[in-house]
């Protein structure tokens, strides 16, 4: 493998103090090794006249994104930090349910020794003009929903679909106004046995802690999932982040965990008894429990409906036994590793 090294001067304007050097391989689909920091493409450069060019064409292209993403000079901001309380008609319930539904922003979640759910929203807005966010405050809209023992906390505005089935939200976002910007981060304080649905989209982290529940069901699209001291059945889930989790009592039924870029690191205390499966097409799964022990791996068939023929299928990964076994736990990941780790603060 042939490696180039140039330092270019046009990347110290764009990433001051990095090391800006190129690594190029010759070989079309293998990634050089190269320092952390370095900023590398994959490609053939016949000759450094080539490489040249290639430099020319990236920084007329950065300068074209730079120009084009450049702040108007009349940009408009607003913000404003909300504080609400709400209560569960009945407190001691374990059939109490909290739904939260952000779209950008982060959001928090932290359990307590209360009755009472602490909501605390900052709400941002970025606007091209006065016009525009004076339209945007009155548009997008912080909803709160009070249902018994179920309570729905989600946004809403004309471009946004809101749905509701069997007392769960989702979004449908159509036409999204690109004349502003808008950013939620949520915080709430809630009971420590509340049931918890919590997820965002965009420019945030899911964050849950010290909770002690029947079931935890938290997602994410472009962030991460941490889940730290909590208890309860775990649906954890996100697209591009990591996941993290240390329990202070092993779910007592299945639970599972997946992202597909990122890296899943999940804690249960020793005692832990469960059947581990797991897939992943670039990554491995590492654990430091000592009880572990290969189960052969799963068949499962379907029948052609009209053909009378039987199809099996063959897991490709056989999945683990911990302990004696139990609750089984799904770990999916495309791309990165698995981390099943012993909680030994437990």
């Amino acid at each position: 493998m042939k490696l180039y090294s140039i330092t270019t001067p046009f990347l110290q304007l764009f990433c001051p103090g990095r090391d800006s050097r190129f690594v190029v391989t010759n070989k079309p689909n293998q990634t050089p090794i190269v320092p952390e920091g370095t900023v590398y493409f994959r490609g053939i450069l016949k000759n450094i006249a080539d490489y040249r060019f290639q430099i020319l064409k990236m920084v007329l292209l950065i300068s074209g994104f730079v120009f084009m993403f450049s702040p108007s000079a009349s940009a408009q901001t607003f913000s404003e930090t909300i504080k609400e309380t709400v209560r569960f008609q009945n407190i001691n319930s374990s059939e109490n349910e909290l739904y939260i539904h952000n779209i950008n922003g982060n959001v928090t979640v932290e359990g307590y020794n209360g009755d009472e759910i602490q909501i605390t929203y900052h709400k941002k807005i970025d606007a091209d003009t006065q016009r525009d966010l004076d339209r945007a405050i009155e548009e997008v809209e912080f909803i709160l929903e009070e249902e018994s023992n179920r309570i729905l906390i989600y946004l809403d505005a004309p471009f946004i679909c809101v749905k509701k089935r069997d007392g769960k939200i989702s979004y449908n976002i159509n036409d999204w106004d690109d004349d502003y910007d808008f950013m939620f981060d949520i915080s709430i304080r809630v009971p420590q046995n509340t049931n918890l649905d919590v997820s965002t989209i965009n420019n945030g982290r899911v964050l849950v802690e010290n909770i002690h529940s029947k079931w935890l069901d938290v997602s994410n699209i472009n962030g991460s999932v941490e889940l730290g001291n909590v208890a309860g059945i775990t649906d954890a889930k996100t697209i591009n982040g990591d996941i993290t989790a240390s329990y202070r009592e092993n779910p007592s039924g299945d639970s599972s965990f997946e992202t597909i870029n990122g890296t899943i690191e999940v804690m249960f205390p020793e005692n832990l008894s469960a059947d581990i499966t797991f897939k992943s097409m670039h990554g491995d799964l590492y654990t430091d429990f000592k009880n572990v022990q290969r189960l052969q791996a799963r068949v499962e068939s379907s029948e052609e409906r009209g053909h009378g023929k039987t199809t099996y299928r063959i897991d490709k990964f056989a999945p683990l036994r911990i302990g004696n076994g139990g609750p089984t736990f799904k770990f999916e990941v495309l791309n990165g590793d698995v981390y099943v780790k012993r909680n030994r603060a437990t």
